[in-house]
């Protein structure tokens, strides 16, 4: 059974997203010092939190997270930011924070791919931001952010690193002055 650690204050998507991974077969544990299979950094931008530490508590845990064997298909970190690293009007201190951990993501990816350890980013908007609004006709749930993080957490995603995913209904083809 693969295990996964949620390395940030409980939030209503990392509830989801542990959800999601029990019912895909996944143990969840709080122990901060067993191997696990994947990190889940949950950064709280899409929760409206702007905490500049989320950068530098990524990088020190990344370092120091103790991943189960290479030969499995290596180790995930999974790191939810937010779209703002494109530009906000509105969240400036938000889009600092999330393009920082865009490139503290992909700096992370080319540093531990010989340890085999996967680093991705899922960068959501903002459902509760007024200026976020997608192409799509219904905006991206929680949910629906929880379960790229699952995706992304997965063995079966063993080729996908260092990648920013847009998981926004489209509104990162928006330009940051039409949002």
């Amino acid at each position: 059974m693969p295990v996964v650690r949620i390395e940030s204050e409980p939030t209503p998507l990392t509830e989801i997203v542990s959800a999601q991974l029990l019912e895909s077969g996944w143990e969840v544990t709080a122990d901060r010092d067993s191997a696990v299979d994947a990190v889940v950094v949950d950064a709280g931008l899409a929760g409206g939190r702007a905490d500049s530490g989320v950068v530098g508590r990524l990088l020190d845990g990344a370092r120091r997270w103790r991943f189960r064997d290479a030969a499995g298909g290596g180790g995930a970190i999974v790191v939810i930011g937010s779209r703002d690293q494109l530009g906000s009007a509105q969240r400036a201190e938000a889009a600092a924070i999330a393009g920082a951990l865009a490139s503290a993501v992909r700096s992370l990816a080319l540093e531990l791919a010989p340890r085999q350890v996967r680093v991705n980013l899922i960068a959501p908007g903002d459902p509760a931001a007024d200026d976020v609004r997608g192409l799509l006709p219904e905006p991206v749930a929680t949910e629906d952010v929880a379960a790229t993080a699952a995706f992304l957490a997965d063995p079966r995603s063993s080729y996908i690193t260092g990648q920013v995913l847009f998981c926004c209904g489209g509104s990162s083809l928006l330009s940051s002055l039409s949002v």
